[in-house]
């Protein structure tokens, strides 16, 4: 009833930013997705892939993008920001393999995912930088995926969306059409 009313009608104004971000993109190929990360190089010489997490108060929701992340080949690292969590977000990350850094207090001037990004950011040691939200559920594939994306294009800065499980068509329609305006936040 009316969260569907409230979905279409977000849809109906979101759609057009939906159709306008959608072009010049494309899909990850199978191609791009292979689990043999160095086809054209030899192991030394593919680039470090760092993964980075800012994660507040994630706890029940970390540890299937760590898992899905922590062995995933052409991943050297996977980095979680701890953006001064009050649960057990630091432990349950560092128990699952990835590296906690313990986020700073907020700046003036500054957005507290964004901080959080950035910290991470500053602490990878690799070439390719994938950023992902705590509570994605990632193919293992995703990051060399990526890198290879970014590589072939010669740019220095990607956008990968995710795919959103939703309950309802309009839902996913919704959530696609308003993650452009995340970025300009």
């Amino acid at each position: 009833g009316l969260l569907l009313t409230a979905e279409l009608v977000a849809l109906a104004t979101g759609g057009p930013r939906l159709l306008r971000s959608a072009r010049g993109g494309r899909r990850l190929e199978a191609r791009d997705q292979t689990d043999d990360v160095t086809p054209a190089r030899a192991p030394e010489d593919r680039p470090r892939i760092s993964v980075v997490v800012p994660a507040r108060n994630e706890s029940a929701r970390i540890g299937a993008c760590i898992t899905a992340l922590r062995d995933a080949a052409g991943v050297d690292e996977v980095i979680v920001v701890d953006d001064e969590s009050t649960d057990d977000t630091a432990t349950g990350a560092r128990s699952l393999g990835a590296r906690v850094v313990a986020g700073a207090p907020l700046p003036d001037g500054w957005g507290g995912k964004i901080w959080a990004l950035q910290q991470g950011i500053e602490a990878a040691g690799g070439d390719v930088i994938v950023t992902l939200d705590a509570d994605t559920r990632p193919d293992p594939r995703l990051p060399v995926a990526a890198a290879r994306a970014l590589s072939a294009s010669g740019a220095v800065l990607t956008t990968v969306p995710a795919t959103i499980e939703q309950p309802s068509a309009p839902g996913t329609w919704l959530q696609a059409a308003l993650l452009p305006s995340l970025v300009n936040r």
